[in-house]
C-alpha cells in the first residue's frame, strides 16, 4: 500500500454517502505478498499496472505481488467507517489499516474485513483473465522468438537464485529485433513464487499454469505460481533499442542472481 505508517499515524479518508471512491494501490514491499480488503466492501478492479483490464471484475480482496499495482474502486452506501486492511497472519502487516469514514463517524468502530484468506473471493489472474483450461492453445505462427526460462534455486549455494541454471550475468539474454513478436514461458519449480518485471515494454500475460486466458492482461510484473507454476507473456519488441533488463522483483532474488535482459540486436 502507498501509505507508509501505522494506522494510528493515519489521516482517515472521509467519503459520502453516493460517492464511488477509486484507489491506486502498489505493493511496495520488497519481498511479500499482500491481500488488501475493504471492509463490507467489494472492489472492482478496473487497472493492472496502470493498464486498463478488458473487463473489470469485483472481488472481496486484492492479492498484490511485489511492484504490482492496481486500480480498484467501491461505492459508499450508507453511513459508517471502515478498515482497508492487509489479510493476513504474519505479524509484520499488524497496523497496515487505512480507516475511512463518512463524516460524524470518527468515533464509529470501524467494520474491518476477514483476517483470513478462508472463503474469500480474492483477485486471481484466473478470474480476471477468465482462464479456460479447455480453451484453444496459443497460435505461434506470427511469433518471431520464444523463450523458456526456468527459475530456479541454486543447488551447491542457496543464496542463488536462478534463471536456466545461471546467475546474472551469466544468465541467457533474450535477442530481439525491433518489430518483433516476443513470447516468454516462465516455469518455476521452486517454493517461492516470483513477481517477473520486464522493464521497458508492456505484455500481455496470455497464460497462467497451463490456461489460456480469453481475455489477456497488459501487464508489466507478473507472479509466477511456485512449485511447479507456470506462467506466458506476450510482447512486442518496440521500444527503443537498447538492453532492457528482465528480473524478479523478490529484492533478496534480484540480489542474489535472478535477472536476465532483452537486447535488441
Amino acid at each position: 500500500m502507498h501509505q507508509r505508517r501505522h494506522l494510528s499515524a493515519h489521516r482517515p479518508i472521509t467519503v459520502k454517502v453516493g460517492q464511488r471512491v477509486r484507489l491506486r494501490i502498489l505493493n511496495a514491499s520488497p519481498t511479500l505478498t499482500h491481500y488488501i480488503a475493504l471492509g463490507g466492501h467489494k472492489l472492482r478492479v478496473t487497472h493492472t499496472d496502470g493498464n486498463p483490464m478488458p473487463r473489470p471484475i469485483a472481488v472481496d480482496a486484492l492479492r498484490i505481488g511485489v511492484a504490482e499495482r492496481y486500480d480498484a474502486w467501491f461505492e459508499v452506501t450508507r453511513p459508517g467507517a471502515w478498515l482497508l486492511e492487509a489479510i493476513a497472519d504474519d505479524s509484520l502487516a499488524i497496523g497496515q489499516s487505512l480507516r475511512i469514514q463518512r463524516p460524524g463517524m470518527e468515533r464509529t468502530e470501524a467494520v474491518r474485513p476477514p483476517q483470513t484468506l478462508e472463503g474469500v473471493d480474492y483477485f486471481t489472474y484466473q478470474k480476471a483473465g477468465d482462464a479456460d483450461p479447455a480453451y484453444r492453445p496459443l497460435d505461434v505462427g506470427h511469433i518471431h522468438v520464444q523463450e523458456d526460462l526456468v527459475l530456479g534455486q541454486g543447488t551447491s549455494d542457496k543464496w542463488k537464485w536462478t534463471i536456466n541454471g545461471a546467475t546474472w550475468p551469466d544468465t541467457p539474454k533474450i535477442l530481439v529485433h525491433a518489430g518483433d513478436r516476443v513470447l516468454v514461458r516462465f516455469h518455476n519449480p521452486t517454493n517461492m513464487e516470483h513477481p517477473m518485471h520486464q522493464h521497458g515494454h508492456l505484455f500481455q500475460l496470455v497464460e497462467i499454469n497451463g490456461q489460456r486466458l480469453r481475455f489477456p492482461l497488459p501487464k508489466d510484473t507478473s507472479l509466477v505460481p511456485a512449485n511447479g507454476g507456470t506462467a506466458a507473456c506476450l510482447f512486442e519488441a518496440t521500444s527503443p533499442p537498447g538492453r532492457w533488463v528482465l528480473h524478479c522483483h523478490n529484492a533478496v532474488h534480484l540480489a542474489d542472481g535472478m535477472m536476465t535482459e532483452v537486447r535488441y540486436i
